[in-house]
């Protein structure tokens, strides 16, 4: 059987994934449908929630070491986003973002996103968010895939 959250095959007999904790189910109409690709807006939100949540946990850090040199900021801003978004897309296969507004990224297998598409996804897309042209892409496209997505062999899908 598949595990719904996180794709990988579960070992028969289990109850609950030994990947990402979820319950596994028996019946496909008791699994999460996936349909493809997600909403730009909701994309665009759970995006904007994902870079807030890494912005205020680096201003804790920045507070707790009293960092004042722009550089210093950047490099820890780049730290926390890096940990952020590689942690969470690899044990869950979505953010916090994704979780909230019903939104996943998948890999090139249609299941979780291997290491290596996870690395060049994060590196991209900040790259993309930085030069505007790699985001709105995905406005502008059918299959709405940004840069990130086209590079690293990633699509985000709505879960229901």
């Amino acid at each position: 059987m598949v595990c719904p959250g996180c794709g990988i095959e579960a070992v028969g007999g289990a109850n609950y994934c030994d990947v990402c904790g979820r319950k596994l189910t028996e019946t496909a109409a008791e699994q999460k449908i996936i349909s493809a690709p997600a909403g730009i807006a909701r994309m665009i939100a759970a995006a904007a929630l994902d870079l807030l949540i890494v912005f205020l946990v680096s201003l804790f850090f920045y507070g707790i070491l009293h960092v004042k040199s722009t550089p210093a900021l950047i490099a820890g801003f780049l730290t926390v986003y890096m940990f952020y978004f590689s942690f969470f897309l690899f044990y869950c296969g979505q953010t916090m973002g994704n979780m909230l507004f019903k939104t996943r990224v998948i890999g090139g297998n249609n299941g979780s996103p291997a290491f290596f598409e996870i690395i060049s996804r994060v590196l991209v897309f900040i790259i993309g968010l930085l030069s505007v042209f790699g985001v709105l892409m995905a406005v502008f496209r059918e299959d709405k895939k940004g840069l990130h997505d086209i590079i690293s062999g990633t699509e985000i899908v709505s879960i229901c």
